[in-house]
């Protein structure tokens, strides 16, 4: 399942590609892609009630200046078909949104962020960080 839904988001946006994941240490994980050296869409994940002003477990999805569209894919793997897709346009937006209220035991999430300039997509590396 997992591999369809991502299979979804990199043909609505992205090309697929291969990365490497890696354990958030901190309250607040960020991912960004990345064109010629420089952010296309960056995405922070506030793990519980880290920035409660975003919202507890809440993403901030930012689409950088130049670029026209930013999308965000997060799962939680333990959960099959948990898979969610999120999109933003317009240079320079940024939205952030809750996903989860407060889970326990904490439930790990994986996420991924991609961006579009000059009509090519790209995408930052996956991430793994907890909801709580």
């Amino acid at each position: 399942m997992r591999s369809s839904i991502r299979s979804t988001i990199a043909a609505a946006i992205v090309r697929p590609l291969v990365f490497v994941a890696s354990p958030a240490s901190a309250a607040t994980s960020e991912s960004a892609a990345y064109w010629n050296d420089r952010p296309v869409a960056k995405a922070w994940f506030n793990s519980g009630t880290h920035n409660m002003s975003k919202g507890r477990n809440s993403f901030t999805l930012k689409v950088e200046e130049g670029a026209t569209e930013a999308g965000l894919y997060w799962e939680r793997p333990s959960v099959s078909g948990s898979g969610q897709i999120g999109r933003l346009y317009g240079s320079g937006n940024e939205v952030s949104f809750s996903i989860s209220g407060a889970v326990s035991p904490r439930v790990q999430i994986w996420y991924q962020v991609c961006g579009k300039i000059n009509g090519k997509s790209y995408c930052g590396p996956g991430r793994f960080d907890w909801i709580q």
